[in-house]
């Protein structure tokens, strides 16, 4: 995605997610802005730029600015929320994809008051591919809470108001 830069409005101003894991795993997500070439442009463009970093027990390892899609915040807030809410996310709830990114996020298992999730990124430049993924799991609350926190990543700041689930599931 490219933006004209006297349009970045609420781009300009970097937004950070942290989805925490049990174990101190967890998820970093940041935007930026990103210069971009254009050849045929007659003003400055950008694209919408996303630091990814992945923390193990073991290792944190950052992939710095990838382009990401624009609207990906609201395609991660829903995943974040369904996999929140469903009772069996990893039977139903499909994969978030970013193409652009090569950021990918599954559910890979779930109990009552957790999830486990499985988040990947498409890059070549780290050898070791257990380098690119992080196996995690995390509660419900706070996927929840992801799924809200996630859209101030490309500054919607919509009113969100997600509901309960039914009793006795």
């Amino acid at each position: 995605m490219t933006i004209r830069m006297d349009e970045l409005g609420e781009y300009c101003t970097p937004a950070t997610l942290r989805l925490p894991g049990f174990g101190g795993a967890g998820l970093f997500l940041r935007t930026s802005v990103m210069p971009v070439a254009a050849e045929d442009a007659d003003v400055d463009v950008a694209a919408l730029g996303l630091d990814v970093g992945l923390l193990s027990p073991f290792r944190f390892v950052q992939f710095l600015s990838r382009s990401a899609t624009r609207g990906f915040s609201q395609e991660l807030s829903s995943f974040f929320f369904a996999a929140a809410d469903d009772w069996t996310p990893q039977d139903s709830v499909p994969a978030f994809i970013d193409p652009l990114s090569g950021l990918t996020c599954r559910v890979l298992s779930s109990t009552p008051v957790q999830v486990g999730l499985l988040v990947e990124l498409d890059d070549d430049s780290i050898g070791d591919p257990d380098g690119r993924a992080l196996d995690f799991v995390t509660s419900r609350a706070v996927l929840a809470q992801a799924a809200m926190d996630a859209r101030i990543l490309e500054g919607v700041d919509d009113d969100v108001h997600f509901s309960p689930p039914a009793e006795g599931r």
